[in-house]
């Protein structure tokens, strides 16, 4: 991410995701982050923010991708060595 690229970022974040208070999970723009790292493109976000049909299906969405990275997580734990006592 460059400079512009995080005013942007910023600007929407205080402009219209803040004004428009949304619910759930669009209660705070930190949730941009945690959508980014299940995979999902800042332009999907920002459209489907604007969209309130499209917040219900992702809300659905983020569910099952959370759900999934949680599975991979405690499975990827499960396959590592402890430590040495």
């Amino acid at each position: 991410m460059n400079f512009k690229q995080a005013d942007e970022l910023a600007d929407f974040c205080a402009n219209r995701w803040l004004a428009t208070k949304g619910a759930g999970l669009f209660n705070s723009p930190w949730q941009y982050y945690h959508f980014r790292s299940l995979g999902y493109s800042k332009e999907d976000l920002f459209s489907r923010f604007l969209d309130n049909n499209l917040k219900f299906e992702l809300a659905n969405e983020v569910a099952g991708r959370n759900s999934e990275y949680l599975e991979k997580y405690w499975a990827d734990l499960s396959h590592l060595d402890p430590p040495a006592a």
